[in-house]
């Protein structure tokens, strides 16, 4: 048979459109799945934020917001943390998320999120609400 042009263009296109979706969609899948298993291992360096005073607690920016800067901030121990290695990971976690929110054209409000006060409170790093008791605690 004698098909026109135009008619095995149309077939070329119709099924290569699937093929390059699966592929987008298998890519995405493998940026979903290398994220949470950073976040994974993120929670695992950091543990259960342990402490005994305010001096042991620390606040590091994870994950990316698509203008730039961290979509929010981690609380973490300094005490049974290994900070090179939370840093490292939390680099590449905010890198991958940033290729990631590329990849899928993600936007966002851009609005700066600023880094929190982190206390020691029941024996654990934990970031205090916004408001009058935070600001009071800012060095």
């Amino acid at each position: 048979m004698n098909y026109p042009p135009i008619a095995l263009l149309v077939a070329v296109v119709c099924v290569g459109i699937p093929r390059a979706e699966a592929a987008d969609e298998r890519a995405l899948d493998q940026y979903r799945s290398e994220l949470q298993g950073l976040r994974t291992e993120i929670q695992g360096i950091v543990g259960d934020a342990a402490c005994t005073h305010d001096s042991e607690c620390k606040a590091i920016g994870y994950g990316s917001k698509p203008c730039g800067g961290p979509r929010s901030y981690l609380p973490y121990s300094v005490k049974n943390t290994d900070v090179p290695l939370l840093e490292g990971k939390v680099r590449q976690f905010n890198a991958l998320q940033r290729a990631y929110q590329e990849k899928v054209r993600i936007f966002s409000d851009c609005m700066m999120v600023h880094k929190p006060v982190v206390t020691c409170e029941q024996k654990r790093c934990t970031k205090l609400p916004k408001g009058p008791r935070a600001a009071q605690r800012e060095p």
